[in-house]
């Protein structure tokens, strides 16, 4: 993955098509084991960080 921002989509896009069923504290989730990423442009500038995250600590 090029950014962060294009990784946070990319493993969404994995749990939602690939993820496998299972719960946590008694609420349904979608999960994958271990994804690994590779984030060749680390920004603290990034486009899809900055409009879709939560900065609150």
């Amino acid at each position: 993955m090029p950014t962060i921002g294009e990784g946070w989509i990319a493993i969404g896009t994995l749990i939602m098509e690939s993820g496998v069923e299972g719960s946590y504290d008694a609420r349904a989730i979608r999960e994958v084991i271990l994804p690994i990423l590779v984030v060749t442009q680390p920004s603290s500038d990034d486009e899809v960080v900055r409009r879709h995250a939560d900065a609150r600590p």
